[in-house]
């Protein structure tokens, strides 16, 4: 049975999520075993996002020669592949490459899967980003869970990977493989990551604050609830687990959400949401109030980044892959900012300290809203 097109990007989406959320509940597994302190664990974080910054640089190139399909065929194998090599790090260092090495990979799946996104949508004439991105997080949660659970276990990093991810990889081979074709074409001259003006840079400063957020929950959550709340680890990837639970579904109802709401108050109320649940995540020390915390933080953060995807087919002049890679490689680079942020700051004021750091990134969208800066950029309306 072949699946549709829609059902194929979900699941492509999903698998995406589910090879890189296999490592994060195994940090601070990782951290004990290599004898990290904050500040060096901060450091080894950013090789994944370095790896990505590094990879969207070409990754418009690569999709436009090989086209969505096979793009997403090849690095839906090679990526979660790679996510096995972090586990044999021995060092530091080690560990920062391989995860450079598997950022490399996944920034080709990005921006493959959101522009292959982008062109069904506009083929169905109805949203149906949000949904793609509420998958994402279905498969984060779900390689949160089996992390969590191996970790319960006691079962080495390096075990975990090498049983999981190739069954990751075959997934995501069957899913992509049923991805609608598309023809392959020259890369034209914009294909590459440009400095972004007027509409494409707004868009790109939106989902800003929500990526900071959320890539603090996926790198720093589960330390959180084990170092500061004295969590197991199965209750501390449950943590994990409602942020990522919370974003699948706003992140699914988030289409119809913009189409009640509009775009500006899905992102004033993604932004207050975000503010709300970061200060009731640090000042409690229950396991369950934290839950509580982490499912707002993460209706809150849904929607932004998706959203802003989504516009950016609309603006004239550009590749899609081009306007994908622009905002993706600005949006990741806040991943080069908060490893270090936190870890530096959870080293001189403590962790609860540096998770209230994230409350300015967490209202820019808001700020941006009220200036009447994304006026432009919504003008253009996404498909419906």
């Amino acid at each position: 049975m072949r699946l549709s097109p829609v059902l194929s990007l979900h699941g492509v989406f999903a698998m995406n999520a589910l090879a890189l959320a296999l490592w994060f509940p195994r940090i601070p597994d990782v951290r004990a075993a290599l004898g990290l302190d904050y500040r060096v664990l901060s450091l080894c974080l950013l090789g994944l996002p370095l790896g990505l910054m590094i990879g969207f640089l070409t990754a418009p190139r690569v999709t436009a020669a090989l086209g969505h399909r096979r793009t997403c065929m090849i690095f839906g194998v090679a990526y979660p592949l790679l996510m096995i090599v972090p586990g044999l790090a021995q060092t530091p260092l080690a560990l920062a490459l391989a995860l450079a090495l598997a950022g490399l990979a996944m920034s080709n799946m990005e921006v493959a899967m959101n522009a292959k996104a982008n062109l069904v949508q506009e083929a169905l004439g109805r949203r149906i980003m949000s949904r793609c991105h509420g998958l994402w997080s279905i498969g984060s949660m779900t390689g949160a869970l089996i992390g969590g659970w191996f970790a319960a276990q006691e079962i080495d990093f390096l075990t975990q990977q090498i049983v999981v991810e190739p069954l990751v990889a075959v997934a995501g081979l069957i899913f992509a493989a049923a991805l609608p074709p598309g023809r392959t074409q020259p890369a034209p001259e914009s294909a590459g990551f440009r400095l972004p003006t007027g509409p494409l840079l707004v868009l790109c400063l939106l989902p800003l604050g929500a990526l900071i957020v959320e890539g603090t929950m996926l790198d720093w959550s589960v330390l959180y609830a084990r170092d500061i709340l004295g969590s197991n680890p199965f209750a501390a990837s449950m943590i994990f687990a409602v942020f990522t639970v919370s974003m699948g579904l706003w992140r699914i109802g988030g289409d119809w959400l913009t189409e009640l709401w509009g775009e500006a108050r899905v992102l004033v109320v993604s932004g207050l949401a975000m503010v709300a649940g970061l200060l009731l995540f640090v000042a409690t020390d229950s396991i369950w109030v934290a839950g509580l915390a982490a499912f707002i933080i993460g209706f809150g953060a849904a929607n932004p980044y998706p959203l802003a995807i989504s516009l950016c087919h609309h603006i004239p002049g550009k590749s899609q892959e081009a306007n994908v890679a622009t905002i993706a490689i600005t949006g990741f680079t806040v991943f080069l900012i908060g490893p270090p942020m936190i870890g530096f700051l959870a080293a001189e004021f403590g962790l609860p300290r540096a998770f209230l750091a994230l409350i300015p990134f967490a209202i820019l969208a808001p700020l941006l809203v009220a200036r009447g800066a994304i006026a432009a950029p919504v003008r253009q309306e996404a498909p419906r």
